[in-house]
Formats: structure tokens, C-alpha cells, sequence
């Protein structure tokens, strides 16, 4: 197994950039319709392999991509730098043991969370009823490492509530998520409830009752009930979504008060609803879903659509023309043809889908997703520091970007205009020492340090 570091050091400066009108879709790694493994090789991203990935996240900070291979029982990570697909976590068999990544085991992987720094992750290990994390350092000399966090390994069943997390069952722990505090959050699926995970490493009841149903909208989330709860996601500011995937619905509770409240879905499981109210509307398994500039992306996944929810509550397709296939790449997301898709996941960069009966992920360029919405985007630079060699990575739609390298005394000694995409420097003839990098595209300007060490 190669051993992987994350040292990238990347960009994160914002601007604002027009947006072209077209909603685009194309896989971004795995090939369609195979459904193998590739052992511990790693490979260029379009020529990897998965077999029905369950879940995406896309690392912050590092452009990384981390997806739950589910029937392969491994995480595997396609890094930004080179743009290949590493499995980090499971060597492939389905069982169960922890330790160094290449050598642990698992058993259906399932929902993800990952650090702003790219160091840590968490997963749900479904099928051996706990959550487990994946996490590097320094000293572990590349190498990820798995340990357990929660639940008793192969023991379904509900018991543990008020006492430490790693003495409790699970039934089917579908997806997990941190909140800003250190809390841990878990989709209990089979036991039709939220469990939480405090900072001490004690787990209790969060949201739901124990019965599958459907009740206690506007009121306290912990004397509601939720149906096979297998999507969590907790955005910035505090608010908790939940796929509720036996209602037919997407819930929401506001972690502030607790109130918990339908925000898509009318229980009918089915499709309709398109271009009104998002409570009106027909799901068929909400499986995954996220939320991302004020919008809830929902994996609908037996529509073989990703859904949209607007901040003013109105639902539409972005993705997916409803019939399960492979087709489409290349052209508009609404005309392409997904296959059960089980997780999604938006950033600046665009939204990520876990195509799981293709085997793949795809992406709908997000500058490309909200027509007529400025987007705000993030400019990738890495790796810093560098031999004065590096690369900008900018979203699709971006206009124009005028480029400028200052040195520490305030001269220019680079310049450029650069396009969407990804766009080489070169300033190796410099001597050692920190530069300052200037994006400037129409009133708006980014400014980063980077250090040159030959």
C-alpha cells in the first residue's frame, strides 16, 4: 500500500464570479456500471473501481474527496494533488478488525464525516453496528488508523443510553456527523433514532421516539418519532437534517431550541411535487442529504433523482431524469440518468453524488447548479509550501481572473490571467522565502501567503 500524506496546504480565498446557465454533469471517479475492487492499488480516478458507494464528502481545505466504498467494505480517497484513488481504511474482505488502514476490516461502510484538516474521519461500520474513526498524524508515518468510537462490534439492538458510547448497541448506524462543539451525531436507522455522542464519549438519545412513525413536528425532537433515519447533516448554523427515510421526508431540527419540523416531503412516497412547496412534494427513500448556500440537496434515491430545496421551500430536480441508468455525461444533469443514488454533497466547487448502482460519483458543476445565483468560490492553491512550482484551481463559470505574485518588499514578479480550471506557476527562479498571492476577478480580490524552499 502507497503511503499517503496530507500535507497539502491550500487556498481558501473567496470571490465573486458570474455564473453560466447550464446544469452539467460528468463522472468524476470509478468507471460506470463496474462494480469491482482494485485492491490496494491506486489508480487515476476514472480508471478506479468502486462497488455501490454509499456515501461523499469533499474535504474543505484540501479538495480531497473521501467516499464509503460500501460493498467493497473500504474509505477510499481520491486527493486533489494528483487526482488518484487511494483506499485508506478496509483491505477489501468484510469483517472485523482495527488498526493500521490497510490491514483493518469492515463490514459495509456507510455514512461519513471529515476534519477541516483532512486528518480525521468518521464512518459508520453498518453491518458490525458501530462508528468507527479513521485518522494520520505524523507519527503514524502516512498510514491511516482505524479504532471504534461506538457501539458493541456485531451486537445489534438498542441499550446504552447515559453511559459511555463504546458500551452501546446500534441497529444499523447508517450515517454519522460532528457538530462544531465535538458532538457526535448517528442515524440510528433500525432503532428509528438520533443518537448523540457528547465530548465525554457518553451517547444518549437525541431525536425520535424508538417507534417508527411519524410524529412531533414543532415540537421537542426527542418525543418524535422518526421511520429508518439513514442521512444526517449538520450545516453552520446549527441546524441538523435528517433523511427520514421511511417517512418520505426530510427533517430538520433546529439544534438550538431542539424543535424538529418537515422541510421536504408529504409522507406519499412516490414522485411529484416539482416547482412548489417542498412539503407538498412526493420522495421516494430520501437516502443522503446535505445542505449548501441556504440549499438542501436531497439524494432521492428510488426516483434515481438529486432534488433541490430552495431557502424559500420550493423543490425541484437538478439531477437525474427519474429512469435508473449510466447515461448523460457531458450534457444537462436533468437529462442524465442516475442509478440509485444513496449520498450527495455540495461545496463551492460543485455537488457530489454517490451514483451507487453506477458505482461511481458524479458531479454537477455547482457554478453551473443555481441559475441566476452568484455563487461564491474557493480557489484552490497547492502545494504550499513548494519549490515555487504550484497550481490554481478555479470552478467552472469563473470569469477571467487577473493572477499576481508579490514578493516581500511588494514587487511584482509574476503575472497572469487565468480561466476556470486548474492553471500551472512557476516562479522557481525566486529565492527561498514567503511571497504573497493576489486573485483579483472584477471589484472582488484574495490575497494568500505561500513559502518557497528550494
Amino acid at each position: 500500500m502507497k503511503k499517503i500524506y496530507l500535507f497539502t496546504s491550500i487556498l481558501a480565498a473567496t470571490m465573486s464570479v458570474s455564473v453560466l446557465h447550464a446544469q452539467n454533469i460528468h463522472t468524476i471517479a470509478g468507471t460506470l456500471g463496474i462494480g469491482t475492487d482494485d485492491g490496494s492499488v491506486s489508480l487515476p480516478a476514472l480508471s478506479a473501481h468502486f462497488k455501490k458507494p454509499f456515501a461523499v464528502v469533499v474535504n474543505a481545505n484540501t479538495g480531497n474527496i473521501v467516499v464509503a466504498d460500501q460493498n467493497n467494505n473500504k474509505v477510499k480517497l481520491e486527493l486533489s494533488i494528483d487526482h488518484k484513488i487511494y483506499s485508506i481504511a478496509g483491505n477489501g474482505a468484510a469483517g472485523y478488525k482495527s488498526g493500521r488502514g490497510d490491514t483493518s476490516l469492515f463490514n459495509e461502510t456507510g455514512g461519513l464525516w471529515v476534519n477541516f484538516t483532512g486528518d480525521t474521519i468518521l464512518v459508520c461500520d453498518v453491518q458490525n453496528q458501530v462508528v468507527r474513526k479513521i485518522a494520520t498524524s505524523v507519527a503514524s508515518a502516512g498510514y491511516f488508523f482505524t479504532t471504534t468510537i461506538a457501539g458493541t462490534v456485531g451486537s445489534m439492538g438498542f441499550s446504552g443510553d447515559g453511559s459511555a458510547a463504546t458500551s452501546a448497541q446500534f441497529k444499523n448506524p447508517y450515517s454519522v456527523w460532528k457538530d462544531a462543539s465535538g458532538n457526535i451525531y448517528v442515524a440510528d436507522a433500525g432503532n428509528n433514532r438520533i443518537r448523540k455522542i457528547d465530548v465525554s464519549g457518553n451517547i444518549s438519545t437525541y431525536a425520535g421516539t424508538g417507534t417508527p412513525g411519524f410524529s412531533g413536528d414543532g415540537s421537542g425532537a426527542s418525543s418524535a418519532e422518526l421511520n429508518s433515519p439513514t442521512g444526517i447533516f449538520i450545516d453552520s448554523t446549527n441546524m441538523m437534517y435528517i433523511a427520514d427515510q421511511g417517512n418520505q421526508r426530510v427533517r430538520k431540527i433546529d439544534m438550538s431550541t431542539g424543535t424538529i419540523t418537515t422541510v421536504a416531503g408529504n409522507g406519499t412516497m412516490g414522485y411529484a411535487g416539482d416547482n412548489g412547496s417542498a412539503t407538498s412534494a412526493e420522495l421516494n427513500n430520501p437516502t443522503g442529504v446535505c445542505m449548501f448556500a441556504g440549499n438542501i440537496y436531497i439524494a432521492d434515491r428510488d426516483n434515481n433523482r438529486i432534488r433541490r430545496v430552495t431557502s424559500g421551500g420550493i423543490i425541484t430536480t437538478i439531477a437525474g431524469a427519474g429512469t435508473a441508468g449510466s447515461t448523460g455525461d457531458g450534457g444537462l444533469a436533468t437529462a442524465a440518468l442516475l442509478n440509485a443514488p444513496s449520498g450527495v454533497y455540495a461545496d463551492n466547487y460543485g455537488i457530489y453524488i454517490a451514483d451507487q448502482g453506477n458505482h461511481v460519483i458524479r458531479q454537477v458543476d455547482m457554478a453551473n447548479a443555481v441559475p441566476g445565483v452568484e455563487q461564491q468560490l474557493i480557489a484552490r492553491i497547492y502545494p504550499n509550501p513548494s519549490e515555487g512550482k504550484f497550481a490554481v484551481v478555479l470552478p467552472a463559470g469563473t470569469k477571467n481572473t487577473n493572477l499576481e505574485v508579490y514578493n516581500m518588499f511588494g514587487a511584482v514578479i509574476y503575472k497572469s490571467t487565468i480561466t476556470a480550471g486548474m492553471s500551472l506557476v512557476d516562479i522557481s527562479a525566486q529565492t527561498d522565502g514567503v511571497y504573497y498571492i493576489h486573485l483579483t476577478c472584477g471589484a472582488s480580490i484574495a490575497v494568500q501567503k505561500i513559502v518557497v524552499t528550494h
